[in-house]
């Protein structure tokens, strides 16, 4: 079977027998050769993927830090392109519809699970969603860095703070300008300047983690939602963009040095405000950034 496509899969699952069971299915497929990483619990999951991207998630109902839909909500909120595949011992077809309406591709009872039905559920919600993400970049993305645009930036930024609220966890929002881009344009021409863009945007996301959600929010404006951290790693936060600039531009890769002015603001969930006011918040510091400079 080493010629058959390799496809990741994360198995969420706290009964050992459940998965047991699953991976002896898997392993017995005829379409594609399944590497599998079993975890029992939605904390242990959002670590892993935290640092892993598989092509599926395999997500059981019932986990001990996870009732009903939550870990569902959690995981599709974070990592919007990853396929959920629903595993229940409740055959519940309202809840099939819920967990379809909550992003999921699919809704298994494990009862009636074999190979060959396992098998193509994996690889139909893989279809899917490949389609769906394909939709979604027609008006989310930059077609120019592959960032989210604004559109999309404000799409999953408001998900991730309504998330942060609940879940009582930190965030910070980074506004980066890039510094004399009309000059650049003017001097070495526009498709320098695109380069220039795209450059920078690979240099964010080689600084950033794949959960934080990184765009390019207006012509020579990015911004950057970190999940997950807190007020005091601001400036660290600002200081590793800098460096891998600086790294950058030791390289002599354009012929001239990119420079980004940056302003960042912290959502804190015990005092709560709106996206609005956090992007408000870092666009002012990002200007104050800028004027120092001047």
């Amino acid at each position: 079977m080493d010629f058959l496509r390799k496809i990741g899969v994360l198995l969420i699952e706290d009964d050992e027998g459940d998965a047991r069971l699953i991976a002896e299915y898997l392993a017995e497929a005829n379409l594609a050769r399944f590497d599998i990483e079993w975890v029992r619990s939605l904390e242990e999951a959002l670590d892993y993927l935290s640092e892993n991207c598989p092509c599926v998630v395999l997500l059981d109902l019932a986990l001990p830090d996870a009732a009903g839909l939550d870990g569902l909500v959690k995981i599709r909120s974070r990592y919007p392109d990853i396929p959920v595949v629903i595993l229940t011992g409740l055959k519940d077809d309202e809840l099939a519809v819920m967990s379809v309406r909550r992003g999921a591709q699919d809704f298994l009872y494990k009862g009636d699970l074999n190979t060959g039905l396992l098998e193509r559920a994996i690889l139909y919600a893989m279809e899917r969603q490949k389609m769906l993400i394909e939709l979604r970049a027609l008006s989310l993305l930059d077609e120019l860095t592959g960032l989210y645009n604004r559109r999309g930036f404000i799409a999953l930024a408001s998900q991730n703070i309504e998330l942060a609220r609940r879940e009582n966890r930190g965030l910070v929002l980074l506004y980066c300008d890039f510094d004399g881009l009309k000059a650049i344009n003017d001097t070495f021409g526009h498709s320098l300047g695109d380069i220039a863009l795209v450059d920078t945007a690979n240099i964010l996301k080689r600084t950033f983690r794949p959960s934080d959600i990184l765009a390019r929010v207006g012509g020579d404006e990015f911004a950057v939602l970190a999940v997950g951290v807190e007020e005091k790693d601001q400036p660290l936060l600002v200081r590793k963009i800098e460096d891998n600039v600086r790294r950058y531009n030791l390289s002599g890769a354009l012929g001239f040095d990119i420079s980004l002015s940056i302003g960042s603001a912290y959502f804190d969930p015990q005092n709560p405000c709106t996206l609005e006011e956090l992007i408000d918040r870092a666009d002012r510091a990002m200007y104050e950034a800028k004027a120092r400079k001047k």
